[in-house]
């Protein structure tokens, strides 16, 4: 599957922005935790063939779900697109496990508090990433996207790193 999304960096308080969602009719969904780990394919550089493997540990009250996603290359566009594949696993720390054992390297964990809505075909999540701070993202087509963000009325700055590179940024400082 192909993902199209969009990474912001408002200006304006996560509490406005909830105001502004409300208003807007935009649908709460719920709120998770997420514990992501990246790994290091053993021959193949990720950083360089622009690829990510992600195993995350969700937490939804007292659930916990695990998935493992590939992430292909970004495509040139206005909008973050790139090719997604996602497979729900029985167990994080025994597919951590697996993954090391075939030579995988775990490069860096993000945590972060994630907040879902629905507006139309559009989903919008409110993040709080440890270290990075407040994000918004939008996931849906292109013009839905843009159609979202003139709904929202805000200002901001579009994010093209990814949360990864921006965690290893700072890590290299």
């Amino acid at each position: 599957m192909i993902e199209t999304e969009v990474k912001i960096r408002p200006f304006s308080s996560k509490e406005y922005i909830k105001k502004i969602l409300e208003k807007i009719n935009a649908v709460y969904l719920y709120t998770v935790e997420e514990h992501d780990t990246y790994y290091q394919h053993p021959v193949r550089d990720f950083s360089r063939t622009d690829e990510a493997l992600r195993l995350r540990e969700i937490r939804k009250g007292n659930t916990v779900e695990c998935v493992i996603t590939y992430k292909g290359p970004r495509e040139e566009g206005l909008f973050k697109k790139r090719e997604e594949v996602e497979v729900r696993v029985s167990s994080c720390v025994d597919m951590d496990y697996l993954l090391k054992k075939l030579g995988f390297k775990d490069v860096a964990v993000i945590k972060k508090k994630r907040e879902y809505y629905k507006l139309g075909r559009c989903l919008i999540s409110l993040d709080y990433v440890e270290k990075l701070g407040f994000f918004v993202e939008i996931e849906c087509s292109e013009e839905e996207i843009k159609n979202v963000i003139d709904m929202l009325k805000i200002n901001y700055e579009v994010v093209e790193e990814t949360y990864l590179e921006m965690i290893l940024r700072n890590k290299n400082k």
